[in-house]
């Protein structure tokens, strides 16, 4: 399932605000394995990505701290004992969804896992089969669609709905969603015994006590593939160069007013739950803000479509496309990724 994205880094500028709980996978070996699809993600700006450092800065030197200041994060306590490992729809991860097991960074045996050990060790789990969404709002805003609740002063809109906590649901192969089928899933969830993480009231707490308030915390990764096609109208931009992480004829896609895909997407863990908010981007003279990253859709060399209607560079066109193929990555250290394939395309 795993596949190299390349995501646009350059001039992405993301403006709304992260408030990670020092949820973050810079304890876990098998993040290498992910790295291509972690390191390519186009959503994170600059800021995210110092956020993302220091958040690795922090587990490193077991003194990872939540945002006090967050106002959603008030200490209610939501289950007094923590006897489950809970997914972003508040369901329950039974043994018989674990298809990998380590414990202490090293492979144990599924059958030995249990509760104890995942609560009293580094310990992560791998589920195939299912992954968490969000069903869209379908609201994508750009600067040059909604000029009129767009303050370019400021780079921000005006009248975004509010951001979505704890919506999601979970999805399983063979699930049909927004018109598609899941071909493939996975979820991820991680214990990391030597990190602390910081309350707003100021108490140091392991990742097993903030779960209390917060059940999900466990949650690292999940992905998943559909089946079926999707027409999609916004803007569509190819690389005129090699930079940051894309590549010269990189083909990217972001959406503008109604936009039917389902939404992985997590942008802030707080000791109140996940979210999902709408994020602004910046890049090749384009500002939006929706649910999604940049949409990959592979390079001009691998793709039969006929872009000679796009034969600008380094610059969004309003365009009308056809996309097959569609995977998506959501971390809960804010990377986030979708890609497809390209199967049809026109200028509109």
């Amino acid at each position: 399932m795993k596949k190299s994205l390349t995501l646009l880094l350059a001039g992405i500028f993301s403006l709304s605000a992260l408030s990670l709980c020092g949820c973050n996978n810079s304890e876990n070996s098998e993040n290498s394995e992910n790295s291509d699809s972690s390191s390519d993600t186009e959503s994170s700006s600059s800021e995210s990505s110092a956020s993302s450092e220091n958040s690795s800065e922090s587990a490193e030197s077991s003194d990872n701290s939540t945002d006090s200041e967050n106002s959603h994060a008030d200490l209610v306590v939501k289950q007094e004992e923590v006897k489950n490992i809970i997914g972003l729809a508040g369901d329950i991860v039974e043994k018989d969804d674990i298809s990998s097991f380590k414990l202490d960074y090293e492979d144990a045996d599924v059958s030995e896992f249990t509760m104890d050990k995942f609560l009293n060790s580094s310990a992560q789990i791998t589920c195939n089969g299912f992954a968490y969404v969000l069903e869209p709002s379908g609201l994508c805003y750009t600067d040059r669609d909604n000029s009129d609740i767009y303050n370019a002063e400021e780079m921000t809109f005006t009248g975004v709905p509010d951001e979505k906590l704890n919506d999601f649901k979970r999805i399983k192969v063979g699930d049909s969603i927004c018109g598609l089928t899941v071909k493939s899933a996975e979820s991820c969830f991680n214990n990391m015994a030597n990190a602390y993480f910081t309350s707003p009231n100021g108490e140091t707490m392991t990742m097993s006590e903030v779960a209390r308030y917060c059940p999900e915390i466990f949650f690292q990764y999940c992905e998943a593939e559909f089946e079926g096609d999707m027409e999609l109208e916004g803007y569509l931009a190819i690389a005129g160069e090699d930079d940051y992480g894309i590549a010269a004829g990189d083909i990217l896609f972001v959406p503008s007013g109604k936009c039917g895909l389902p939404v992985m997407n997590i942008t802030r863990v707080s000791f109140d739950g996940i979210y999902s908010e709408k994020t602004v981007g910046y890049s090749y003279g384009l500002v939006w803000q929706n649910e999604y990253p940049v949409i990959d859709l592979g390079n001009i060399s691998d793709t039969s479509v006929d872009l000679s209607d796009f034969s600008e560079r380094n610059t969004y066109i309003p365009a009308k496309v056809t996309i097959t193929d569609i995977g998506m990555v959501a971390y809960s250290d804010w990377i986030n990724s979708v890609h497809a394939t390209l199967s049809a395309a026109s200028r509109r």
